[in-house]
């Protein structure tokens, strides 16, 4: 998930309990059609004057973690967006190499497949908001099929470097007390979830209420926190409690 501007994610900028990729950086699962977690992936828009170095190696390292407790291998994709693009990317897999490789289009396809992922013609469960205009976008559109699921993690709980807990943020015009999840989700949820199990991880929702019009104000001071757990048979979201911002970062959720 892109935002622009986004409150949250403001209040949470230099704490290092609550962390989170922004801006041109995303941290993806992909699985199966059935959500089973088959690869992970950091997704960086390099924008050389103004690149955080030091936010892509916090994110790599949550995923790295998040990789070698859960078994899911974990790539690295870099594309550039200050220039004209091209049909290629910088590739990484530290189990294969440490120097990223430019590779095609076409080979990241071949990439994909090799994990497992059945990549195809077609148009992904869920398209995943990129901001930047770039040739991956593109190649995602069209090459993540219907077989495939894919999701990005925007929030985590992070105590003393390791990650505790996964946290879907959603925002919109419906008012705090009657919002409730979207069916059309749950497939991204089963695939973040049966993640968090292999990697001894909580997964939660947080909702807050964000008024409609050009300015789209938030409020962040009431969340309304789900608790998302798959066991194995079937989906449980169950409305956990809404609390004040302050009570969700003292109890860490």
């Amino acid at each position: 998930m892109y935002y622009s501007g986004n409150k949250l994610y403001q209040f949470f900028k230099n704490s290092q309990k609550f962390q989170f990729s922004t801006g041109t950086m995303w941290e993806l699962v992909y699985g199966d059609n059935n959500a089973n977690p088959l690869l992970l992936t950091l997704l960086v828009g390099d924008i050389s004057e103004k690149y955080d170095l030091k936010q892509e190696e916090e994110a790599y390292s949550r995923l790295q973690y998040v990789s070698e407790k859960s078994k899911v291998p974990l790539i690295k994709v870099r594309f550039k967006t200050d220039t004209v693009q091209k049909n290629e990317v910088f590739f990484l897999d530290k189990n294969v190499s440490s120097k990223e490789k430019k590779i095609s289009l076409d080979e990241l396809k071949e990439v994909f497949t090799q994990y497992g992922l059945q990549v195809q013609s077609s148009s992904a469960k869920k398209d995943i908001n990129f901001a930047v205009a770039s040739s991956f976008h593109d190649w995602q559109r069209h090459n993540i099929g219907s077989n495939v699921t894919v999701s990005d993690i925007d929030l985590w709980l992070v105590d003393l470097g390791i990650p505790k807990m996964v946290f879907e943020v959603k925002r919109s015009k419906v008012s705090i007390e009657s919002w409730t999840p979207y069916k059309d989700d749950y497939p991204n949820f089963i695939l973040i979830s049966k993640l968090c199990n292999k990697a001894d991880m909580k997964f939660k929702l947080v909702y807050y209420y964000m008024k409609s019009g050009e300015n789209r104000q938030e409020d962040i001071s009431k969340l309304k926190i789900f608790n998302i757990v798959f066991d194995g048979k079937q989906l449980a979201v169950d409305l956990d409690k809404i609390i004040s911002l302050e009570e969700f970062v003292m109890s860490g959720g």
